[in-house]
This record gives structure tokens, C-alpha cells and sequence, in this order.
């Protein structure tokens, strides 16, 4: 699935969780001989509702020849006014992936804020921390982070990353508006968390700089041409959902560069676009997937499941949502390294968390080949923010791995 260059796995993994109703983020350990998950640490950031995203630090520009010296994680908030934040990853060697009691020594560190115009709901960094045939890489060779990229509601923003520190360079280098308006709608557009019901929603980079911004309200993909030397983005199409009201929510692009896959946010469906101009941008529709089993209220009957492998179902609703993220391996070999992609082998096992607004739960599931299988589990301590109010329990938002 994902792949590291240190030929160590560690006994103990590390994560961090945002949450839905609360300024708090936490730190987690995962023990992968036990299969124990312990809350370590929490620490008090800067507002609800964080994204999350890795970007990583070395001294050569080939993370696959070195290790690597620095981790700075960013998140989103819906926290007014809005704005993105950088935070350091300290105390994070090889003896606190030795045991959880050593875990404990990790710890974040604010670095430092900056402006942006309207709530964002999410993050994505470039170069990718580590390789990937799904997020955060998809498919694109690691490197120091240098770019931020930020999506929610009417705007996105391309902010440069300090290579030296991890920190937000303060003033974006470009902002997107999504509206079809254009900026002159966006004088009058919401600018707050409500917007991220009917606006953009995600923004992610393909191996071929292609990039996708999913828009609930154009019912629409946004394709964007990548420069892979400025960071800058040019738009090239946008294309329709196949049905409507669909609300597209995220766009995944496969490794290979020949497909992505559109999650929608009112249909419940994966929609299958083959790429079939990658100069252009042009998308076209194959497929629908129902998320949904047959006998649910509200599946479609339009939908196929000729291509389905397995379906896991979750404890809860996921109260906002459930977010997964794919676990890094360990072990790697690496051939095309420089390109934009590359090909790779890691360790036969594959690890993935999964948040849960709902009760505040935290999960790790192993896939096996065949199925997904739960193997720890634990729960946020905290209650929710009664000036949100939005449920008692302490909601995790989305979580993403640091080793």
C-alpha cells in the first residue's frame, strides 16, 4: 500500500487525531505486537474540526537514501478567523517506537498560523511524506515538503513550506475560487464552516500533476494542471457528476494515473472517471459503485457491485463522518526514483485508522488480502464543547499516521 525508507519497522507506530468539537489534538501509540492502541498525549491547538496532513524534512532531496530529521503535521480548523496551522513533531526517535511507555515522550510543538479567506476543509502536502498507491502520495516519489494545498467552501490556497523549519510561509502564493461567479461572487459568498456543505471539499494531486478539487455545490471535479517547479495550479475542465445532486466529496486518483474515483457526498456512491486526456484534463464517466449494501434505505439501484472485494461495516453512522488513512510500511525498495512516480515494494501488511464523530472512537483495522479485521480500538477522553454543541462526546475528526 505505502512505503517508508527506513528499513526498520518499528514495534510501536504513531498517530495523531483531530477532532469535531473540541481545540484538542492527540497523540496515539499502536503497538503492533499487542495490538494496543493508547492515547498519549493531548494538546490544546486552535480550533474544531482538523484535517490533517504530513509533510516531511531531511536533507537530501532522495528520502529514500536518508532518514528523515524533521515532521510537521497541518491542519485545517474551523476556528474563526480562518486559518491553517503548522505544528512540529518532537521527541519522535527510535527508542519512542521501542514501546509505548516510550511513546509517551512524543509531543507537538505550534510553530506558527497563517490568514486564509474562508474555512478550509482540507490539507495536502507536496512532495508526499512517503510513497503511496493511495493518499497522501498516490502514486508520486517523497520529498521535503514545499507546498501546502488547502481546499473548503469558495477558496483554496497554494502556500509555500519553509524547508528549514516546517513553517507556513505567511501569504498565499495563489488562491483558488471555486465559484462559478468567480472572485467577483466571492465578495458576497460564505466564507464560514457552512460553506463546506455546498462548496469544495477536497484537494489532491495526481501522479501526473493533475490536480482534483471535488465541489459539492457545482456537483462537479475541478481538474487543475499542477507546476511541478512553482506549485502552482491552471485550470483545465471541470467535470459534471452523472447524476444530480450527487455532491462530490473527494477525488482519489489511482497510482497509475489512468483513473479517480469520486465519492459523493448525497448519493453515496464511488463514481469510476477514466483519464483519458491527461493534457486536457478530460474525465470520462464508466461506473458507479454503491458504498451502500443493497438492503440499505437509499442505495442505488444504478449502482454495480460486479467489482466488489469486501465492505467492512462500522461500529456507528460516524456521527459528521468516518475518515480512514492507510498506515506507511516499512522495508522498501525503490526503482525510478526522481520521476514523479515511482514503483515500489514494502512489508506484506497493511494497517489503517479509522475516526468515529460519533462516540469519539479510534480504530486500527488490519487488512489481511481477503477482508478487513479490527484489532484495537480505544476511545477519546474528553467531552465536547457545549459553545458547539454538537454532541457530548469528544468527536475524532481524522487521523493520519506518523510512522
Amino acid at each position: 500500500m505505502v512505503g517508508l525508507p527506513s528499513q526498520t519497522c518499528p514495534r510501536v507506530r504513531h498517530i495523531i487525531s483531530g477532532t469535531f468539537n473540541t481545540a484538542r489534538l492527540h497523540l496515539l501509540a499502536f503497538d503492533t505486537l499487542t495490538k494496543t492502541l493508547v492515547l498519549t498525549r493531548s494538546i490544546d491547538a486552535q480550533g474544531p474540526h482538523q484535517f490533517l496532513a504530513l509533510g516531511v524534512g531531511s536533507d537530501s532531496s532522495d528520502l529514500t537514501a536518508c532518514s528523515v530529521l524533521r515532521r510537521t503535521v497541518y491542519a485545517t480548523t474551523w476556528a474563526t478567523p480562518p486559518s491553517l496551522s503548522a505544528w512540529a513533531v518532537v521527541g519522535l526517535d527510535d527508542q519512542s517506537g521501542a514501546s509505548i511507555e516510550a511513546a509517551h515522550d512524543v509531543d507537538l510543538q505550534w510553530i506558527n498560523t497563517v490568514p486564509i479567506t474562508a474555512t478550509s476543509s482540507y490539507v495536502h502536502v507536496q512532495p508526499p511524506p512517503f510513497l503511496a498507491t493511495t493518499a497522501p502520495s498516490f502514486g508520486r516519489t517523497p520529498g521535503t515538503a514545499r507546498f501546502l494545498y488547502s481546499a473548503g467552501g469558495p477558496t483554496g490556497e497554494l502556500h509555500r513550506i519553509d524547508s528549514n523549519t516546517g513553517a507556513l510561509v505567511n501569504g498565499e502564493v495563489q488562491e483558488l475560487c471555486f465559484l462559478e461567479g468567480g472572485t467577483e461572487a466571492l465578495k458576497d459568498a460564505d466564507k464560514g464552516r457552512k460553506a463546506l456543505r455546498y462548496g469544495a471539499h477536497s484537494i489532491d494531486v495526481s501522479t501526473d500533476n493533475l490536480v482534483f478539487v471535488a465541489d459539492l455545490g457545482r456537483n462537479a471535479i475541478l481538474t487543475y494542471l499542477r507546476d511541478d517547479v512553482e506549485g502552482s495550479l491552471h485550470l483545465l475542465c471541470e467535470t459534471k457528476s452523472p447524476r444530480s445532486g450527487d455532491g462530490p466529496r473527494h477525488v482519489v486518483p489511482s497510482a497509475d494515473g489512468r483513473w479517480a474515483f469520486s465519492v459523493t457526498e448525497h448519493t453515496s456512491s464511488v463514481d469510476v472517471f477514466e483519464i483519458v486526456d491527461k493534457r486536457k484534463g478530460e474525465l470520462q464517466y464508466r461506473l458507479s459503485l454503491d458504498l451502500l449494501t443493497p438492503a440499505t434505505p437509499g442505495s442505488s439501484k444504478d449502482a454495480s457491485e460486479e467489482h466488489l472485494l469486501f465492505r467492512w461495516n462500522t461500529p456507528t453512522s460516524g456521527g459528521k463522518a468516518n475518515a480512514i488513512e492507510w498506515a506507511p510500511r516499512y522495508g522498501l525498495e525503490v526503482s525510478s526514483v526522481g520521476s514523479s512516480s515511482a514503483n515500489f515494494r514494502g512489508e506484506d501488511q497493511d494497517w489503517m485508522v479509522l475516526t468515529d464523530d460519533a462516540n469519539g472512537g479510534i480504530f486500527v483495522l488490519q487488512w489481511n488480502g481477503q477482508d478487513l479485521v479490527e484489532v484495537a480500538r480505544t476511545q477519546l477522553p474528553g467531552k465536547g464543547d457545549p459553545k458547539l454543541g454538537e454532541g457530548a462526546h469528544e468527536g475524532a475528526s481524522h487521523a493520519i499516521w506518523l510512522t
